[in-house]
């Protein structure tokens, strides 16, 4: 009989290929596949920060000194965020003390690799502290600036959405979202352009799913919620409280209307101020003059066609109702020229009732000539500017304060903080002093 020798097993190849392949298949799948077990172990361990800093800071923002009610904040924001996902219904450990928000949790990431080495969860931990601020926020500071655009929901999933390829350009004015969600400012797109004074988000953004490279400056995190400028109670959370600070123009749409269901087609028209009940719609081939004063639709949306053309000095249009909102098309030509200084409502060009068809969305499209000076004021409506053109190419004075902003298209958006050439006075907000919020992440 014929014994294997050691020439005879060395000189077998294809067994030998096929023992060391063997030998390192083992090693080799638990490498790959722990680096695989340990990737997903960062990422929820980022989820779960992500979680824990939201939590502390909402919960240090509380305008409360009572242990009680800040731990709870702290825990519900922490289950809100972690709903949905693997870690649901983890319960942290909160403390507060010292004016500081305490947030400590852990959890095991199972294994799906690992366990061929008898590991079956990897271990994670985060920790997250919140410095509560006891001084004011309501002194500002010149070097700030001004807020010219304003997103007021503070529970908006976004609160400024930028898409497409649109040139927002706001001087050195800012843009402010008091959502304090991860998407709080949020962006579509890598090709917009949003050149402004500072963008402030009232959330600790996710860098991860949304890219804020195209704003410039960066965007701040973790921004104080501002005050509604012209309410002296805010539309939220509950609309039934808004108080504004201007009185609301008095009208009786079941029997004083200047026109019920008006709907100019092509021609030539002029429009005096009064209640339009229904609505008022000015269709494509219309071009519409308005006289000064106060135009209150009722009921239904004030619509500008594409092709229609609508002008005005010194007016200032009320959306009431529950059908009222703004709906501009793209092509439309529209010269607005809002409330001058001595008049009633000076200063603004649009303001809807916070009551009436709250969540509603509104929008203003270039595509033709739009031209709005004024501020444009819709405390629980959502305004869209966009479209393929320009918008306020000209105009001496444009803000809004509304509850969710949406930029998108492509051409030119021009928001203006006032100039000395408008005829309007200037009613912007200012910007906080943001060195004076003293609520902030320290761990």
């Amino acid at each position: 009989m014929r014994r294997l020798g050691w020439k005879s097993w060395t000189k077998n190849e294809d067994g030998n290929v096929g023992m060391i392949f063997a030998a390192m298949l083992i090693p080799t799948v638990m490498l790959i596949g722990g680096a695989v077990d340990y990737g997903d172990a960062i990422n929820k361990k980022t989820l779960l920060q992500n979680a824990a800093d939201a939590a502390t800071l909402a919960a240090a923002k509380l305008d409360d000194d009572d242990s009680n009610a800040i731990i709870t904040m702290a825990k519900g924001v922490f289950a809100a965020k972690l709903e949905g996902t693997s870690f649901e219904g983890l319960t942290p450990d909160v403390v507060f003390e010292n004016s500081q928000v305490v947030l400590t949790a852990d959890a095991d990431v199972p294994t799906a690799f690992m366990k061929m080495a008898n590991i079956d969860n990897l271990a994670i931990d985060v920790r997250s502290a919140a410095q509560k601020g006891h001084e004011t926020t309501e002194e500002v500071s010149s070097a700030w600036g001004n807020i010219c655009l304003l997103a007021l929901d503070p529970s908006a999933s976004i609160g400024i959405n930028v898409q497409g390829s649109k040139v927002a350009q706001l001087g050195t004015c800012w843009a402010y979202s008091n959502s304090d969600s991860e998407y709080s400012v949020d962006s579509t797109g890598g090709s917009y352009t949003f050149n402004s004074g500072g963008v402030c988000a009232g959330g600790l953004l996710n860098a991860a799913a949304v890219d804020h490279n195209n704003f410039n400056p960066s965007v701040r995190q973790g921004c104080d919620q501002v005050d509604d400028p012209f309410a002296e109670t805010s539309a939220y959370p509950s609309a039934a409280s808004w108080n504004p600070t201007f009185t609301i123009p008095s009208y009786d749409p079941d029997h004083v209307c200047i026109r019920d269901g008006l709907r100019l087609r092509r021609g030539t028209y002029t429009l005096s101020p009064g209640t339009y009940c229904n609505g008022l719609e000015v269709q494509a081939n219309a071009n519409v003059t308005l006289n000064a004063g106060v135009y209150i639709v009722d009921k239904a949306p004030l619509s500008v066609k594409s092709g229609a053309t609508i002008t005005g000095n010194n007016v200032v249009f009320f959306i009431t109702g529950s059908g009222g909102r703004v709906d501009v098309s793209g092509g439309a030509n529209l010269s607005l020229v809002g409330r001058h200084d001595g008049q009633s409502y000076e200063g603004f060009v649009i303001i809807q009732l916070a009551t009436s068809n709250p969540g509603a969305e509104s929008q203003i499209n270039g595509g033709g000539t739009v031209n709005v000076e004024g501020v444009v004021y819709m405390p629980t409506q959502s305004l869209t500017l966009g479209g393929n053109g320009s918008l306020n190419g000209t105009s001496k004075y444009f803000i809004a304060v509304v509850k969710k902003l949406y930029i998108y298209g492509s051409g030119t958006l021009k928001i203006v903080d006032h100039q000395s050439a408008s005829l309007l006075p200037d009613i912007t907000p200012p910007m906080p002093d943001l060195e004076a919020q003293t609520t902030r992440l320290v761990e």
